[in-house]
């Protein structure tokens, strides 16, 4: 005795209509907006840049560089996330927290991964904090070998 009934053309047609349902299911995701940016599942919009100078990065952020800036350098982390380094003078680390609303926290570490331009183990005495500027996150530390310039380490995500 056959255990299907029904020819078989039948079962091919219901199953061609699973499958239909199936793809018309996958068309309601979310598509592009069309004229504008593409919709999004993410929380984190991109950062409006890639490898910033101080001026962009200043503009996005709000951090204020003194003039003591040397050896500033950036990289890209991925679309939400820069790391920037640079080195000042260690008499401009409270104006430059204080202009940039960045309350220090001394032997707070923050910043824990590694990253092109920095070292993932700083030498020296650490002071951390963050700050926020739209939708963008900036944490700062300034490490100091007791020297005239200090080493700040700057993670920006977005």
């Amino acid at each position: 005795m056959p255990i299907f009934t029904r020819r078989p053309s039948t079962l091919v047609e219901v199953a061609a209509a699973i499958v239909m349902l199936i793809l018309a299911a996958g068309a309601c995701a979310k598509q592009p907006t069309p004229g504008g940016a593409a919709a999004t599942t993410s929380p984190s919009a991109t950062l409006p840049f890639q490898s910033p100078s101080k001026r962009e990065l200043a503009a996005a952020t709000g951090i204020v560089f003194p003039t003591s800036v040397r050896d500033y350098r950036s990289v890209s982390t991925g679309p939400t996330a820069i790391d920037v380094a640079f080195s000042m003078s260690s008499a401009d680390v409270a104006a430059f927290a204080s202009e940039s609303s960045i309350e220090l926290t001394a032997g707070q570490r923050l910043i824990t991964h590694s990253s092109p331009v920095w070292d993932q183990n700083p030498v020296g005495s650490i002071s951390s904090g963050r700050v926020r500027n739209g939708t963008i996150t900036s944490t700062v530390e300034v490490v100091s070998d007791g020297g005239d310039r200090v080493t700040v380490r700057l993670a920006v995500k977005s």
